[in-house]
């Protein structure tokens, strides 16, 4: 009788499960190309601050256009679309939600610079706390509006901007809870604000520290600094604030940072040995570099990680040369289901079966 041998079917079983397992999924690199813009000698579409992404996959951010200035976009179904600005130069888009509703800030005829909300084709003014600039961060689906105007944080909610206090709003889920720093004591401290009450989240005995982006469950993504000179990130689950490290350089890049509802953070950290730049997925407690999550690079070095959607879809920004530095969007590749991995298994062994028995056949004719 031909039976195969245990190390055969552990050879099998091991092969089977790095195919199947989640840690092995790898993404696809879609450029989402430019609005014209070039910037040291090859075409740019960066995402200014951070770029959204939506669960449809649409995401928003800036490029480039020809000359100096630059335009908020919103890429989707395959084209980038040029949202303009309030009359001045430039334009930045920040967050998108669900419903398409965009929000950044732009460059006003006066040359100020103002929060904006982009909603139906069109690009209304959010104003001020009474000074002369704002920016929006993010927007949640039932289109309150979070941001940052002449030193103060702000909720804009029902055509009105409600002042939360010094300090910057960064982010908000669907349930209305506002992220962002405070100053504090004469530093900055990560806040969650929610019911009408701003809880210090502390600074996990560093010097200071931001929230930037927060997911429906509460979770909070952002960074602490333990001294002046380095920046470290922190993912706020539970009521704790625990450290989630770098990749092994001296520190995590401000203020790229996204999460999803499955608590995966996305962001930009230094990397062991020459504190290159990459961009980085935290998933299962592992901080990981996205360069090595590619299915084909095709020449790419993911630099910074802007925002993730439930679908695991990355919003980035990367580097080609002969290209230039573009907006990309990285989609997960197709991962076996539970009952093809065991087909696969199945199939693998049966393979090795064949095999072993047409080398015994062949050895006793």
């Amino acid at each position: 009788m031909n039976t195969l041998s245990s190390k055969t079917c552990i050879a099998v079983l091991f092969l089977t499960a790095a195919i199947c397992s989640p840690a092995a999924t790898l993404y696809t690199v879609t450029d989402l190309g430019v609005l014209g813009g070039r910037y040291s000698g090859g075409t740019i579409a960066y995402i200014a601050l951070s770029g959204g992404i939506n669960a449809s996959g649409q995401v928003v951010g800036s490029s480039g256009i020809g000359s100096a200035a630059e335009h908020a976009f919103l890429y989707s179904a395959g084209t980038m679309q040029d949202l303009g600005t309030l009359g001045g130069s430039s334009s930045w888009a920040r967050g998108i939600n669900e419903s398409g509703e965009i929000v950044g800030w732009a460059d006003t005829a006066g040359d100020a610079q103002h929060a904006f909300i982009y909603s139906g084709g069109s690009m209304q003014d959010l104003g001020t706390l009474g000074g002369v600039m704002s920016v929006a961060y993010s927007i949640n689906n039932s289109g309150q509006v979070v941001g940052y105007s002449d030193g103060k944080a702000f909720l804009y909610s029902g055509g009105a901007m409600q002042d939360l206090g010094s300090g910057w709003a960064m982010g908000i889920n669907s349930t209305g809870q506002v992220v962002g720093a405070t100053r504090l004591f004469g530093s900055e401290h990560a806040f969650i604000y929610s019911g009408g009450v701003m809880q210090d989240l502390g600074v996990l005995g560093g010097i200071y520290s931001r929230a930037l982006a927060v997911n429906d469950a509460g979770q909070v993504a952002g960074f602490w600094a333990p001294s002046g000179a380095q920046f470290r990130a922190f993912l706020y689950s539970g009521g704790v604030m625990q450290d989630i490290g770098t990749l092994g350089g001296s520190s995590v890049g401000y203020p790229t940072f996204g999460i999803n509802s499955s608590g995966e953070v996305v962001g930009t950290s230094q990397t062991t040995g020459d504190a290159a730049w990459h961009g980085f997925l935290y998933t299962s407690g592992t901080m990981l570099d996205i360069n090595g999550l590619l299915a084909d690079a095709d020449g790419w070095t993911i630099e910074r990680a802007t925002a993730i959607n439930d679908r695991g879809q990355i919003v980035a920004v990367g580097s080609k040369v002969g290209v230039g530095t573009h907006a990309l969007l990285l989609t997960r590749a197709d991962v076996p289901e539970p009952a093809s991995c065991v087909l696969l298994g199945a199939g693998l062994l049966g393979v090795a079966a064949l095999r072993r028995m047409r080398k015994t056949t062949t050895a006793t004719a």
